[in-house]
């Protein structure tokens, strides 16, 4: 069994009321069990990013290093991501 240690919380007003909708909704045994199980959720996606900085960002960045005329300019990406945002809202309006 692990040990357990009391700990007090202040949260916004808002966050305060979330976190007791969900106990009340019955998917949260207690509003520790959300706060814990909430923390796991954290350290998952913490380590995930970082995952995607040390597979992805990191040789990317190393790549750029070695060889900085292999970058796209910054007008290039933008217009290559200004193209990919209207293209998903044409698609949503579309659905």
């Amino acid at each position: 069994m692990t040990l357990a240690k009391e700990s007090n919380v202040i949260l916004p007003a808002d966050r305060s009321e979330r976190v007791r909708e969900k106990v009340r909704s019955g998917k949260y045994a207690s509003e520790s069990e959300l706060i814990a199980e909430s923390l796991v959720a954290l350290e998952e996606r913490d380590a995930e990013i970082e995952n995607w900085i040390d597979e992805q960002v990191v040789p990317a960045y190393d790549a750029w290093k070695a060889d900085p005329s292999r970058a796209t300019p910054i007008e290039h990406a933008f217009a290559r991501l200004n193209a990919r945002i209207a293209a998903d809202r044409s698609n949503a309006s579309r659905a």
